[in-house]
Protein backbone atom coordinates (compact mmCIF):
# COMPACT_ATOMS: atom_id res chain seq x y z
CA UNK A 1 0.00 0.00 0.00
CA UNK A 2 1.12 3.54 -0.72
CA UNK A 3 2.63 5.36 2.24
CA UNK A 4 0.77 8.61 3.08
CA UNK A 5 2.41 11.85 1.86
CA UNK A 6 3.47 13.88 4.50
CA UNK A 7 1.70 17.49 4.71
CA UNK A 8 2.85 21.02 5.38
CA UNK A 9 0.67 20.68 8.74
CA UNK A 10 3.17 18.30 10.31
CA UNK A 11 6.07 20.26 9.46
CA UNK A 12 4.51 22.77 11.57
CA UNK A 13 3.87 20.88 14.01
CA UNK A 14 7.20 19.78 14.30
CA UNK A 15 8.42 23.45 15.08
CA UNK A 16 6.30 24.41 17.32
CA UNK A 17 6.78 21.53 19.39
CA UNK A 18 10.64 21.73 19.25
CA UNK A 19 10.22 25.53 19.81
CA UNK A 20 8.22 25.06 23.13
CA UNK A 21 10.63 22.43 24.02
CA UNK A 22 13.87 24.04 23.72
CA UNK A 23 12.10 27.41 25.59
CA UNK A 24 11.11 25.64 28.34
CA UNK A 25 15.03 23.91 28.62
CA UNK A 26 16.67 27.53 28.76
CA UNK A 27 14.59 28.43 31.93
CA UNK A 28 16.93 26.16 33.43
CA UNK A 29 20.32 26.68 31.42
CA UNK A 30 22.48 29.49 30.07
CA UNK A 31 22.55 30.26 26.76
CA UNK A 32 25.36 29.29 24.64
CA UNK A 33 25.21 25.44 27.27
CA UNK A 34 21.45 25.77 25.59
CA UNK A 35 22.43 26.84 21.99
CA UNK A 36 25.56 24.35 22.06
CA UNK A 37 22.84 21.31 23.52
CA UNK A 38 21.06 22.12 20.08
CA UNK A 39 23.89 20.50 18.43
CA UNK A 40 22.32 17.09 19.67
CA UNK A 41 20.39 17.75 16.28
CA UNK A 42 22.88 16.80 14.07
CA UNK A 43 22.56 12.88 15.84
CA UNK A 44 18.83 12.92 15.14
CA UNK A 45 18.82 14.04 11.54
CA UNK A 46 21.85 11.92 10.32
CA UNK A 47 19.85 8.71 11.90
CA UNK A 48 16.44 9.72 9.94
CA UNK A 49 18.40 10.88 6.55
CA UNK A 50 19.85 7.28 6.90
CA UNK A 51 16.64 5.18 7.99
CA UNK A 52 13.78 7.47 6.37
CA UNK A 53 15.47 9.47 3.44
CA UNK A 54 17.42 6.41 2.51
CA UNK A 55 20.48 8.31 2.16
CA UNK A 56 24.26 6.85 2.73
CA UNK A 57 26.26 8.54 4.64
CA UNK A 58 30.43 8.15 3.89
CA UNK A 59 32.93 6.91 6.59
CA UNK A 60 34.02 10.67 6.51
CA UNK A 61 30.37 12.03 7.40
CA UNK A 62 30.23 9.60 10.75
CA UNK A 63 33.16 11.00 12.07
CA UNK A 64 31.78 14.25 11.65
CA UNK A 65 28.77 13.74 13.23
CA UNK A 66 30.59 12.00 16.09
CA UNK A 67 33.27 14.76 16.60
CA UNK A 68 29.61 17.63 16.78
CA UNK A 69 28.77 15.18 19.70
CA UNK A 70 31.80 15.30 21.48
CA UNK A 71 31.64 19.05 21.04
CA UNK A 72 28.19 19.30 22.89
CA UNK A 73 29.49 17.23 25.32
CA UNK A 74 32.29 19.29 26.40
CA UNK A 75 30.23 22.32 26.27
CA UNK A 76 27.26 21.08 28.34
CA UNK A 77 29.79 19.58 31.14
CA UNK A 78 31.84 23.22 30.87
CA UNK A 79 28.33 24.79 31.29
CA UNK A 80 27.17 22.44 34.22
CA UNK A 81 30.26 23.25 36.40
CA UNK A 82 30.61 27.06 35.04
CA UNK A 83 27.67 27.79 36.45
CA UNK A 84 28.54 26.21 40.29
CA UNK A 85 25.35 27.83 42.48
CA UNK A 86 22.73 29.36 39.47
CA UNK A 87 20.56 25.99 39.37
CA UNK A 88 20.64 22.20 41.05
CA UNK A 89 22.05 19.58 39.04
CA UNK A 90 17.79 18.25 38.82
CA UNK A 91 16.93 21.37 37.37
CA UNK A 92 20.36 21.33 35.16
CA UNK A 93 19.62 18.06 33.48
CA UNK A 94 15.40 18.55 33.12
CA UNK A 95 16.67 21.87 30.89
CA UNK A 96 19.33 19.76 28.81
CA UNK A 97 16.83 16.54 28.64
CA UNK A 98 13.80 18.89 27.42
CA UNK A 99 16.44 20.44 24.95
CA UNK A 100 17.24 17.03 23.50
CA UNK A 101 13.99 16.01 22.79
CA UNK A 102 13.15 19.28 21.52
CA UNK A 103 15.81 18.66 19.00
CA UNK A 104 14.59 15.08 17.94
CA UNK A 105 11.16 16.58 17.07
CA UNK A 106 13.34 19.58 15.06
CA UNK A 107 15.59 16.55 13.12
CA UNK A 108 12.44 14.97 12.19
CA UNK A 109 11.24 18.31 10.83
CA UNK A 110 14.64 18.94 8.93
CA UNK A 111 13.59 15.59 7.76
CA UNK A 112 9.64 16.37 6.83
CA UNK A 113 11.10 19.47 4.98
CA UNK A 114 13.93 18.26 3.21
CA UNK A 115 11.26 15.45 1.50
CA UNK A 116 8.60 18.00 0.78
CA UNK A 117 10.70 20.31 -1.28
CA UNK A 118 12.80 17.87 -2.62
CA UNK A 119 10.63 14.79 -3.51
CA UNK A 120 7.44 16.24 -3.52
CA UNK A 121 8.47 19.71 -5.35
CA UNK A 122 7.59 22.50 -2.71
CA UNK A 123 9.25 25.69 -2.83
CA UNK A 124 10.35 26.83 0.39
CA UNK A 125 8.82 30.13 0.46
CA UNK A 126 5.68 28.76 0.07
CA UNK A 127 6.75 25.90 3.07
CA UNK A 128 7.39 28.73 5.37
CA UNK A 129 3.92 30.50 4.38
CA UNK A 130 2.13 26.78 5.48
CA UNK A 131 4.01 26.29 8.54
CA UNK A 132 3.44 30.26 9.67
CA UNK A 133 -0.56 29.71 8.78
CA UNK A 134 -0.66 26.56 10.58
CA UNK A 135 1.07 27.43 13.99
CA UNK A 136 -1.62 30.37 13.43
CA UNK A 137 -4.34 27.91 13.89
CA UNK A 138 -2.53 26.00 16.51
CA UNK A 139 -2.12 29.06 18.99
CA UNK A 140 -6.02 29.86 18.14
CA UNK A 141 -6.84 26.72 20.23
CA UNK A 142 -3.97 26.35 22.52
CA UNK A 143 -4.06 30.31 23.57
CA UNK A 144 -7.81 29.51 25.56
CA UNK A 145 -6.02 26.00 27.09
CA UNK A 146 -2.82 27.75 27.97
CA UNK A 147 -4.62 30.52 29.52
CA UNK A 148 -6.69 28.29 31.86
CA UNK A 149 -4.17 25.89 33.22
CA UNK A 150 -2.95 26.80 36.70
CA UNK A 151 -0.31 29.25 37.60
CA UNK A 152 2.73 28.47 39.67
CA UNK A 153 5.59 30.54 41.00
CA UNK A 154 8.25 27.72 40.04
CA UNK A 155 10.09 28.34 36.77
CA UNK A 156 8.57 24.80 35.07
CA UNK A 157 5.35 26.47 35.17
CA UNK A 158 5.77 28.14 31.61
CA UNK A 159 5.34 24.16 30.35
CA UNK A 160 2.14 24.21 30.97
CA UNK A 161 0.45 27.90 31.80
CA UNK A 162 0.82 31.04 29.55
CA UNK A 163 -1.06 34.48 30.27
CA UNK A 164 -1.88 35.80 26.84
CA UNK A 165 -3.85 38.81 28.11
CA UNK A 166 -1.08 39.85 30.33
CA UNK A 167 0.85 39.52 27.07
CA UNK A 168 -1.30 41.73 24.81
CA UNK A 169 -1.77 44.16 27.69
CA UNK A 170 2.34 44.65 28.00
CA UNK A 171 2.43 45.28 24.58
CA UNK A 172 -0.54 47.97 24.18
CA UNK A 173 1.43 49.71 26.63
CA UNK A 174 5.04 49.59 25.24
CA UNK A 175 6.47 50.70 21.84
CA UNK A 176 9.88 49.24 22.77
CA UNK A 177 8.19 45.87 23.31
CA UNK A 178 6.18 46.23 20.19
CA UNK A 179 9.20 46.75 18.30
CA UNK A 180 11.21 43.43 19.56
CA UNK A 181 8.66 41.61 18.99
CA UNK A 182 8.48 43.03 15.35
CA UNK A 183 11.88 42.62 14.52
CA UNK A 184 11.56 38.89 16.19
CA UNK A 185 9.17 38.32 13.55
CA UNK A 186 10.74 39.23 10.74
CA UNK A 187 14.04 37.46 11.98
CA UNK A 188 12.10 34.20 12.43
CA UNK A 189 10.44 34.91 8.77
CA UNK A 190 14.40 35.07 7.24
CA UNK A 191 15.65 32.76 9.37
CA UNK A 192 13.15 29.60 8.39
CA UNK A 193 13.06 30.50 4.96
CA UNK A 194 16.85 30.64 4.56
CA UNK A 195 16.92 27.50 6.65
CA UNK A 196 14.55 25.86 4.04
CA UNK A 197 16.52 26.94 1.17
CA UNK A 198 19.36 25.12 2.86
CA UNK A 199 17.71 22.26 3.51
CA UNK A 200 16.64 22.05 -0.10
CA UNK A 201 20.08 22.81 -2.00
CA UNK A 202 22.13 21.00 0.44
CA UNK A 203 20.52 18.43 3.25
CA UNK A 204 18.70 18.13 6.47
CA UNK A 205 22.05 17.05 8.18
CA UNK A 206 24.08 20.00 6.73
CA UNK A 207 21.16 22.39 7.87
CA UNK A 208 21.47 21.00 11.69
CA UNK A 209 25.03 20.99 11.34
CA UNK A 210 25.09 24.55 10.10
CA UNK A 211 22.53 25.38 13.01
CA UNK A 212 24.78 24.40 15.66
CA UNK A 213 27.22 26.85 14.28
CA UNK A 214 25.15 29.45 15.90
CA UNK A 215 26.67 28.67 19.16
CA UNK A 216 29.44 31.11 18.57
CA UNK A 217 28.16 34.14 17.83
CA UNK A 218 25.78 33.01 21.03
CA UNK A 219 28.89 32.98 22.95
CA UNK A 220 30.51 36.17 21.95
CA UNK A 221 27.40 37.96 22.29
CA UNK A 222 27.15 36.60 25.74
CA UNK A 223 30.46 37.78 26.66
CA UNK A 224 30.18 40.76 25.19
CA UNK A 225 27.34 41.76 27.11
CA UNK A 226 29.12 40.63 30.39
CA UNK A 227 32.16 42.84 30.00
CA UNK A 228 31.67 45.50 27.92
CA UNK A 229 28.02 46.36 29.28
CA UNK A 230 28.22 45.07 32.67
CA UNK A 231 25.18 43.08 32.25
CA UNK A 232 25.73 39.91 34.54
CA UNK A 233 21.64 38.82 34.28
CA UNK A 234 22.13 38.40 29.95
CA UNK A 235 25.87 38.01 29.76
CA UNK A 236 28.30 35.65 30.65
CA UNK A 237 31.71 35.62 32.62
CA UNK A 238 34.96 33.64 31.52
CA UNK A 239 35.80 31.21 34.01
CA UNK A 240 38.46 28.07 34.08
CA UNK A 241 35.53 26.40 32.65
CA UNK A 242 35.18 28.88 29.27
CA UNK A 243 38.31 27.00 27.54
CA UNK A 244 36.14 23.79 27.92
CA UNK A 245 34.00 25.77 25.87
CA UNK A 246 36.24 27.30 23.47
CA UNK A 247 37.70 23.76 22.76
CA UNK A 248 33.93 22.41 22.11
CA UNK A 249 34.02 24.85 19.91
CA UNK A 250 36.37 24.79 17.92
CA UNK A 251 35.75 20.88 17.77
CA UNK A 252 32.15 22.19 16.42
CA UNK A 253 33.95 24.44 13.27
CA UNK A 254 35.93 21.47 12.63
CA UNK A 255 32.95 19.25 12.43
CA UNK A 256 31.09 21.01 10.31
CA UNK A 257 34.26 21.84 7.62
CA UNK A 258 35.02 18.39 7.64
CA UNK A 259 30.99 16.86 6.36
CA UNK A 260 31.69 19.01 3.55
CA UNK A 261 35.24 17.63 3.33
CA UNK A 262 36.40 20.88 3.39
CA UNK A 263 39.29 19.92 6.03
CA UNK A 264 40.43 16.07 6.24
CA UNK A 265 39.43 13.52 8.53
CA UNK A 266 41.87 11.18 9.33
CA UNK A 267 40.55 8.05 8.41
CA UNK A 268 42.79 4.79 6.65
CA UNK A 269 42.65 4.89 2.79
CA UNK A 270 41.41 1.46 1.35
CA UNK A 271 44.28 -0.48 -0.27
CA UNK A 272 44.42 -0.14 -4.02
CA UNK A 273 44.62 -3.15 -5.59
CA UNK A 274 47.44 -4.57 -7.14
CA UNK A 275 48.12 -4.18 -11.35
CA UNK A 276 47.78 -7.76 -12.46
CA UNK A 277 51.19 -7.14 -13.79
CA UNK A 278 52.81 -7.15 -10.50
CA UNK A 279 50.53 -11.04 -9.88
CA UNK A 280 51.98 -12.71 -12.72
Amino acid sequence: PPRSTPKPSSAASDVYKRQALAQAGLLFVSSSTYQMTRGSVVVFTCILSVRWLKQKLLPHHYVAVAVVCAAVALVGVAGRFGEKGHTSLGSYVLGLGLIVVGQAVGALQFCLEEHLMVERGLSPVVLVGWEGLWGVLYFVILAPVLSLTPDSNVAAAALWHEDFAESFDQLAHSGDLIALTLASALALLLYNLIGNMVTKQLSAVMRSILESCRTLGVWLTSLVLYYAFHDSRAGERWTGWSFLELLGFALLVYGTLAYKEIVPVPLPRPESPLPLSLIH
